[in-house]
């Protein structure tokens, strides 16, 4: 498989980012039949919505979504034989922030008619130079096999509403991704990579606005 095929193939498959790496450095030396599952963190603490206290109408608001990498927004412009990190379905990831705000009750996305502008900032500070090393070596040794690797993001809001603007702190999540020559080992409990991944960006997003409710931020919005 050549590089510009690599490039390509990655610029257009959904899966998780670090998996796609991994998958990517295992078809360098031939390898195709690739497996990609994956099993959340359980050393991050798990959030409900009903943790949350909602006495109020939701906020009609507008939503924008961006995507980081360690911090940045990636350049669409990259060098000679180098891979391009993917980024995620964007109308994606509106979708399903759209579905979590809805499902908290404290956030209405709207088209028209908002009071103001939420945007959630997705930032993928993953090991990714580790994802590509342990795919290539898996990719060159002999026989089955399977690697792990841990997908890591930063998840944080800002509300401007009617003149007033409001912002979360950065809030962590993570999961594993396992990536295998073909298939898994019997002892590996794994879920489909966009379910655990969905699962991780409610949570967060759960997280984000606690943080602005324990900090008076929601209520102040609210009362305008």
């Amino acid at each position: 498989m050549t590089i510009h095929r690599i490039t390509v193939l990655a610029m257009n498959i959904q899966k998780p980012f670090l998996a796609i790496a991994c998958s990517l450095a295992i078809a360098l030396p031939g390898c195709t039949s690739i497996s990609v599952g994956a099993y959340p963190d359980t050393s991050l603490a798990r959030v409900n919505v009903a943790d949350l206290t909602n006495n109020n109408e939701p906020l009609k608001l507008k939503l924008e979504v961006e995507w980081q990498l360690n911090g940045h927004i990636p350049s669409k412009e990259r060098s000679f034989m180098e891979i391009q990190v993917p980024a995620p379905d964007m109308n994606m990831l509106r979708q399903k922030f759209t579905e979590a705000f809805q499902h908290t009750g404290m956030v209405e996305i709207v088209q028209k008619g908002e009071a103001g502008t939420v945007t959630v900032t997705l930032n993928d500070v993953s090991d990714i130079a580790d994802a590509i090393d342990k795919g290539t070596q898996l990719g060159r040794s002999w026989g089955d096999g399977y690697v792990t690797t841990k997908e890591e993001f930063e998840l944080s809001l800002s509300i401007q509403h009617r003149g007033m603007t409001v912002n979360s702190s950065a809030v962590p999540g993570a999961y594993y991704s396992v990536t295998a020559k073909s298939k898994f080992p019997d002892d590996i409990q794994l879920r489909p990579s966009r379910q655990v991944f969905d699962d991780m960006l409610e949570q967060m997003l759960i997280k984000c606005l606690l943080d602005m409710q324990r900090s008076g931020g929601l209520a102040k919005l609210a009362s305008q």
